[in-house]
């Protein structure tokens, strides 16, 4: 976790919870990202509609481990998009591999914050 830096908050307008990740995230860090999350979720109108904007200009990468507890949390938690922008080829490959794990598509790479957030909205 000593590599990460992350922040996250609910945009209320929009209903969407933003992260900003920095680094290379392991378990610990995405057990204390996860907490801070739930915060979030809790002040959403509809938290059955959980979508999540996320920054990955900065976005390292993760062990498997972290890569699988993210997965099985996303199933888990039902979340219904997941939008991550500006990342790098690698990054976007390693969201397309949890895309096709997860099943259905609901994570998505884009290379603009605003193709992102059209896609959320849509």
């Amino acid at each position: 976790m000593e590599n990460c830096q992350w922040t996250v908050y609910l945009d209320e307008e929009a209903q969407l919870v933003i992260q900003r990740i920095e680094g290379e995230m392991d378990e610990a860090g995405f057990g204390a990202l996860t907490k801070e999350i739930e915060r979030c979720v809790a002040r959403l109108r509809n938290p059955a509609d959980l979508r999540f904007l996320v920054d990955g200009r900065r976005l390292g990468k993760t062990n498997a481990r972290t890569r699988m507890l993210s997965i099985k949390t996303f199933r888990e938690r039902n979340v219904n998009r997941m939008a991550v922008w500006g990342c790098n080829p690698f990054i976007r490959v390693l969201i397309r591999f949890m895309s096709v794990a997860e099943g259905n598509g609901r994570i998505r790479a884009f290379a603009r914050e605003e193709e992102a957030r059209a896609w959320l909205a849509g």
